[in-house]
């Protein structure tokens, strides 16, 4: 075969395959190890780290076909209260970002970018900011441990992407930079999938913010370790919204008039149950559950097509399938109404 055939079977091979392949034979082996480049993931940053620097030194031509970056591996720095000692000293992080730096100038590219330190990252060198916003073919950017330098690249973003993830640091938010901002007049029209976890339950903007700054958004999924408050419920306009996922106290308080075709539901029925549904009270004495109000209202809110519940029910859950079921008027044939 030669190597215009060669390339064409190759390309049909994810990078693992491909990298595997490359090393049974000579002839195929330039072709093949090409191919594995294209995507690329490392949970160890000393991994990493030697990545950097191979496409830096020994083969930087291939840069531009690197379309695919997984950094799933931690970065630590002053902030991580949850780590008081680094495993690498500070100048091992502070070089190996700034190789990456390089890599992502020359990567012009790269369409997935995935950090779960995204943060540490860009504390670690500033310039990454630039670097990171100055890219173009960027499609999917999941970022975690998000911060004042991820605002930053957010709103310099050059970049249309159309999947967009943000995660909030796990850690002791007394730590924190400061939770990410959105300006009143940043907006991606491109974004179709958006996703934020929220571990700290004040990191992210309300979903009002979220509408006008996503407004394309399709599927949306949300956590927050805890509801936000806000004594007045948000109005919340998506017209394009098609499928949600996220906890009921996530979602608990909003109002908007978009229905949507699926809504998928996991956790608690609502945020104020952890654990057993019954205690022991309830048990001995068959005490009704209280009804499930929350999640009722989450369903009427949103109205969907479908539902699918991953939640904590108890033993006999009719009554609380029956409630979700009343609360949406889509259902009406389903309760004979």
């Amino acid at each position: 075969m030669n190597d215009d055939v060669l390339s064409a079977v190759v390309s049909y091979l994810d990078s693992a395959s491909a990298r595997q392949l490359s090393y049974t034979a000579h002839e195929i082996h330039a072709i093949a190890q090409g191919h594995a480049l294209r995507s690329v993931e490392f949970h160890s940053i000393e991994n990493a780290v030697k990545f950097f620097v191979y496409m830096l030194d020994e083969v930087p031509h291939r840069l531009r076909a690197l379309h695919e970056l997984y950094l799933r591996c931690e970065v630590f720095t002053t902030f991580t209260g949850s780590y008081p000692e680094r495993p690498h000293p500070k100048a091992f992080y502070a070089d190996g970002v700034s190789l990456l730096t390089h890599l992502l100038r020359e990567a012009v590219n790269l369409r997935v970018l995935v950090m779960a330190s995204a943060e540490a990252w860009m504390k670690y060198e500033p310039d990454m900011v630039s670097a990171l916003a100055r890219m173009r073919a960027l499609k999917e950017v999941d970022f975690g441990s998000t911060g004042l330098h991820t605002s930053d690249f957010l709103h310099k973003m050059q970049s249309a992407p159309r999947k967009l993830l943000l995660c909030a640091p796990r850690f002791d938010p007394n730590f924190l930079p400061r939770r990410l901002v959105f300006d009143t007049h940043l907006s991606f029209s491109t974004v179709e999938v958006l996703s934020m976890t929220d571990h700290l339950s004040h990191h992210f903007p309300g979903p009002d913010r979220l509408a006008q700054t996503f407004p394309n958004v399709k599927a949306f999924s949300i956590f927050r370790k805890q509801p936000r408050h806000n004594p007045e419920s948000p109005k919340v306009t998506w017209p394009r919204l098609e499928r949600i996922h996220g906890t009921v106290g996530s979602l608990q308080g909003w109002t908007t008039g978009t229905p949507v075709h699926l809504l998928d539901l996991f956790g608690f029925l609502s945020c104020s149950q952890r654990g057993s549904l019954r205690t022991v009270r309830d048990t001995i004495f068959a005490t009704p559950l209280p009804p499930c109000t929350a999640a009722d209202s989450v369903v009427a809110c949103f109205q969907p097509v479908a539902l699918i519940l991953r939640l904590e029910l108890p033993k006999e859950p009719e009554h609380v399938e029956q409630s979700l079921i009343k609360s949406s008027p889509r259902w009406l044939p389903i309760r004979g109404g």
